[in-house]
């Protein structure tokens, strides 16, 4: 081994019309041992056509800066990086899985199914040193390109960006680990601007008769996203012991808890069976994020809602979660959307009382929804009450004035009639003619 790192430099030879440029680097082979392996490349044509047109010889001092910019450069690097000689997937399951552990269950899920449904299949043969640019650039293209799944359509800007995102994360920590040398692969790609589906705020009006063709607990479920904004896992993952309905402050596990209040401090998440290693699917999470942590206040229709809620419910310890389903563990709101069926078949038409949120919302003509649009109609609510942005982001749980925002929807009809009276003396009545 020895008398080939006394060729790695490598050397150029005249071939025909080209100068070759050939080296020496190690190979790993199938059973995971190193061999030196001779490679090649064209560095360039003998002869060029300069600017004025005219026929010039490449001289080998030329060649070989070429040669020395083109190859070996980018070979002393990655030979300081032994390491960058092992697969993608090698790097993925001896380095980068393990540390999924510490991350929450959701990002856990999010992924193992990017790392098996996506990257391992397209990059995980390659060696940690030949994935580049380019090779990242033609992945995400294919990704994006029609019939790149089944039905003939390609993934979405958003999971591609997953996709990309992952592969960078992966490299990332190759770097950080001495495994890779160089800039990371991602860098520099560029993404489709990505289009959001447009989130839905509704009106009192509308969440009035939604309310009133609905059945227990989503109505209940309903009236306490509106009013308080949770996200759908702090209100499946809410739990007695942290809630006072009572006009005097009490003490839970240390924590004091003004009169009318809900303390937010964790969340129930699910997975997919498939990345699930017990039979719950899902467990209680601390919170993150700068602010998620926060006290949020109750109204007094609040109130009479948790009140009955209770006062129908089984599991009322301290322990217990609100909305708990039959056998005692949070309800998973998901089933609670819409109801299943199987393909090819219709969905039968039904009439209220709902058990359904989505049938609710088609039988009253109302724009489609999720259980994420209750915390946008919170939000909205909140900001048609003059309620300060820092105050919003307080009770809401954002970080920044941007997500404040992001969740406010303009009241069409309220601008409308502010805007009363603009118009005046504007046409003429008669022929329509502008003064």
């Amino acid at each position: 081994m020895a008398r080939r790192r006394g060729k790695q430099r490598g050397y150029l030879r005249e071939e025909g019309p080209s100068w070759i440029g050939y080296w020496w680097e190690e190979v790993r082979l199938h059973d995971g041992s190193l061999v030196w392996h001779r490679a090649q490349k064209k560095i360039c044509s003998r002869e060029r056509v300069d600017d004025r047109g005219r026929v010039r010889t490449v001289t080998r001092k030329e060649a070989q800066r070429l040669f020395d910019e083109m190859v070996l450069s980018g070979l002393e690097v990655r030979n300081l990086n032994p390491q960058s000689l092992a697969t993608v997937e090698e790097f993925v399951r001896l380095k980068f899985e393990p540390q999924l552990a510490i991350r929450k269950r959701k990002g856990q899920e999010h992924y193992r199914n990017m790392l098996d449904n996506h990257v391992l299949p397209a990059i995980g043969k390659k060696r940690l040193r030949d994935v580049d640019c380019d090779l990242i650039e033609r992945l995400i293209l294919a990704k994006l390109a029609p019939g790149a799944k089944a039905e003939g359509l390609g993934y979405s800007t958003q999971t591609v960006t997953h996709i990309r995102n992952t592969i960078s994360t992966i490299f990332r920590k190759a770097k950080r680990l001495g495994w890779f040398s160089g800039d990371i692969p991602t860098e520099g790609i560029e993404m489709p601007e990505m289009v959001r589906e447009e989130r839905v705020a509704f009106s009192k009006e509308q969440i009035k008769k939604l309310v009133a063709v609905l059945l227990s607990p989503i109505r209940e479920v309903v009236v306490l996203l509106v009013l308080t904004g949770l996200r759908m896992g702090e209100l499946e993952g809410l739990k007695w012991k942290r809630i006072n309905l009572t006009g005097e402050p009490l003490v839970s596990e240390g924590e004091d808890i003004p009169p009318f209040t809900i303390l937010v401090r964790e969340s129930f998440e699910r997975v997919s069976k498939k990345f699930s290693s017990d039979r719950k699917r899902g467990k209680y999470q601390t919170l993150k994020g700068k602010g998620s942590c926060r006290n949020v206040p109750l109204l007094p229709l609040a109130v009479a809602t948790l009140e009955l809620v209770r006062e129908h419910s089984k599991f009322t310890a301290p322990e217990n979660p609100v909305f708990a389903s039959r056998n005692g563990t949070p309800i998973d709101l998901h089933n609670y959307l819409n109801e299943d069926v199987k393909p090819g078949e219709e969905r039968p038409e039904r009439k209220p009382p709902f058990t359904y949120l989505k049938p609710a919302l088609q039988f009253l003509c109302l724009p489609d929804a999720s259980w994420h649009d209750l915390r946008h109609t919170a939000n909205t609510w909140a900001n048609q009450q003059k309620i300060s942005v820092t105050e919003r982001k307080k009770v809401y749980g954002w970080a920044d004035d941007r997500m404040a925002d992001h969740y406010s929807h303009a009241d069409m009809e309220r601008i409308r009639l502010s805007m009363q009276g603009l118009d005046d003396g504007l046409v003429e009545a008669e022929n329509g003619t502008v003064q």
